[in-house]
């Protein structure tokens, strides 16, 4: 791949790191001053001179620190490696808290100015995460605060808001649809149906009126079944089940079973443990690694137990959003692992249902994970599943909370599914590329490119 050379600046003072938003082009994220170094310039001349033309700041490059000189995999954007000074300048003097500066682009022929919006971002521990194709890793020893507050990745939030309204529109449709059937519970069913678990629950009760209905029997089940879920709605976050108590579809659409709640299997879930579950989601909520998960998870129906050293099965079914099948194993790791990778295959198919409304060409992609062919819808999912788990593996490896055997199969499993990541990025890449929406074609990217840099191929230089 071709290497390019790019200077960065990470101005620093008593409110934080510098960023910036480029007005234009919000699903980047946030950046700092960076850009390209000439052919014959100094890199340090090239940060002076990006820093002024970015920002508007004046700084001489005796008050510029070399941090570390990092070589990037630009994949799945670009092909090439960008080998980025990076400099430290502390910042004395007294700066507004935010300001509007237009990049005129003083290099370039009849380019337009731009706008970037600039504010300072405390230097909490998420901050080197907030920050665009790796900008954050050369900063992250300054980052050993509490974040101030919830921190969420600028790509995200239109995606969100998009998935937000879809999933609130289907929940709204389920609600609606139950309290004609039964307006007794009208007020209850919108009460609980604030709580994610209920909503998942409600799922299943749509589930099962519509092959009762279609078969002509009985629908007392569903009212049974609508009054225990409203008995144990408020009680737990997250709801396990277990498929032997659940009610097994015979004929369905789907590759994988197809179990639902049942009276019974709500009321035996009162009995089983749910220690293990919280403490996986507390892992991954410290973590920072809920984005995918908040919203997409309120339902556990546990397949069976394995040990540590058996793999396990798990799915998911667009039928019925915001439920897990999985086998269980005593790992927290494992199971924070399985919630992930399951909630955000949901996630993205909300996304998808937002953002894709056109879906996507008859193009078949060789799947390495599935080792036969596959359509784009899969491989998207796929490649954003195991992009966000190498991020997780990442931390977790990373965390000061880890034990010995989960750290082991964390490093393992990282180093195959990065291996994959980027033995495929050309092809993954052509398949992002049919994604339609921009901001979520970016997330997607971003996310690949974050994973294809955690275990470099090139080398990183540090300066002290």
């Amino acid at each position: 791949m071709n290497k390019k050379f790019k200077s960065a600046v990470y101005v620093i003072s008593n409110k934080g790191l510098l960023v910036f938003q480029h007005s234009a082009h919000p699903e980047v994220g946030f950046q700092v001053p960076c850009g390209t170094v000439h052919v014959g310039e100094d890199p340090i001349d090239a940060a002076i001179r990006e820093l002024e033309e970015e920002t508007g700041l004046v700084a001489d490059k005796s008050r510029l620190r070399l941090l570390r000189v990092i070589e990037h995999d630009m994949r799945p954007f670009k092909s090439e490696i960008q080998v980025r000074y990076t400099y430290l300048l502390l910042l004395s003097e007294d700066t507004l808290d935010s300001w509007v500066y237009w990049e005129m682009h003083p290099d370039t022929t009849g380019a337009k100015p731009e706008e970037f919006r600039f504010h300072w971002e405390p230097l909490h521990n998420e901050l080197p995460s907030l920050l665009a194709v790796g900008q954050g890793n050369p900063i992250r020893h300054l980052c050993t605060a509490n974040p101030f507050k919830p921190v969420q990745r600028l790509e995200y939030k239109k995606v969100q808001l998009a998935i937000h309204a879809v999933a609130a529109k289907r929940r709204d449709d389920l609600v609606r649809q139950i309290c004609d059937l039964q307006p007794a519970y009208a007020d209850r069913v919108q009460a609980a149906s604030k709580q994610i678990p209920f909503v998942a629950l409600l799922e299943h009760i749509a589930c099962i009126a519509i092959d009762l209905f279609q078969t002509g029997c009985d629908t007392d089940p569903v009212f049974e079944l609508l009054r225990a879920s409203l008995d144990f709605s408020d009680e737990y976050p997250l709801l396990i089940l277990d498929s032997e108590s659940c009610f097994e579809v015979v004929v369905h659409d789907y590759e994988t079973p197809l179990y639902l709640a049942t009276e019974k299997s709500i009321k035996d879930a009162c009995n089983l443990p749910i220690s293990d579950w919280k403490n996986a989601l507390s892992l991954l909520t410290s973590l920072n690694c809920m984005a995918t998960v908040d919203g997409c998870l309120g339902i556990v129906v546990i397949l069976g137990a394995k040990n540590l050293l058996e793999p396990t099965n798990s799915y998911t079914l667009s039928g019925v959003p915001g439920t897990v099948y999985c086998e269980q194993v005593d790992s927290r790791v494992r199971i924070a692992e399985t919630l992930l990778h399951e909630a955000t295959h949901t996630w993205l198919n909300y996304a998808f249902t937002a953002l894709q409304p056109n879906g996507f060409s008859d193009q078949l992609y060789w799947s390495p994970w599935r080792q036969k062919k596959r359509p784009t819808y899969g491989i998207l999912q796929a490649t954003f599943v195991f992009s966000l788990l190498c991020q997780f593996f990442d931390r977790y490896i990373a965390s000061s909370n880890v034990d010995p055997i989960g750290k082991a199969y964390a490093e393992s499993r990282l180093r195959v599914e990065s291996q994959v990541l980027r033995d495929n990025a050309f092809m993954l890449k052509m398949a992002l590329e049919e994604v339609e929406d921009v901001a979520l074609r970016a997330l997607l990217s971003e996310d690949l490119n974050r994973a294809l840099n955690i275990r470099p191929l090139s080398k990183e230089k540090t300066y002290e």
